[in-house]
């Protein structure tokens, strides 16, 4: 079910409910209509262009919308306008989603990890043969180089917009964070200076 006209639009808002909502962070209960296919594309893209917006999340199996904003550039009101815009479609949701294309978004982003692990895979495969004559504590030290640098880059990629939007725009706020990061920094080189 998609809005074809203004009743359509107006039935599926009242649908629409504030689930959660915090400093900078709003979820929303949404109708299956607009959750799913084009409709759901549509939303991600209407509301991913509103200035301060930094991340949009759609779960269909869930039927949530996740907003995270950034303050003072953006705030509640602007954004539930916005979504309301969305659902009315600007005009029309059907045109506007018959634009988009048919391949979910989540499922080109899980190609894309699906791609990189296998990538990473290989890379270790490659190392591990060439370690094939190491002894077991080379072997062990290996492996453990191994995980930390995944974990690194694990921590980097999961927290990588929030520290280019958050964190270097005002420091003083996200301290802390900023404390750990060099923290976990200073371990990591320590660790390898002492295996050396």
């Amino acid at each position: 079910m998609t809005p074809r006209n203004h009743d359509d639009a107006a039935a599926l808002k009242r649908q629409v409910v504030v689930r959660y909502r915090a400093p900078g962070h709003v979820r929303f209960q949404l109708p299956t209509a607009l959750c799913g296919g084009a409709c759901g594309e549509y939303l991600l893209t209407a509301l991913r262009a509103v200035d301060g917006v930094y991340r949009v999340d759609v779960y269909p199996g869930q039927g949530k919308l996740s907003i995270r904003y950034r303050e003072p550039s953006c705030d509640f009101i602007r954004v539930a306008r916005a979504l309301n815009w969305a659902i009315d479609g600007g005009g029309s949701l059907l045109v506007a989603a018959a634009q988009l294309p048919s391949r979910p978004a989540w499922l080109r982003g899980k190609y894309q990890e699906v791609k990189e692990t296998w990538q990473a895979v290989q890379v270790l495969k490659r190392r591990v043969a060439l370690q094939a004559g190491a002894t077991p504590e080379q072997r062990e030290r290996f492996v453990l180089e191994f995980l930390n640098d995944v974990l690194v880059f694990y921590l980097t990629k999961v927290h990588w917009n929030a520290i280019t939007t958050l964190w270097m725009r005002n420091p003083w706020r996200h301290r802390y964070e900023w404390l750990a990061t060099f923290y976990m920094v200073y371990l990591l080189v320590r660790w390898r200076r002492s295996k050396r």
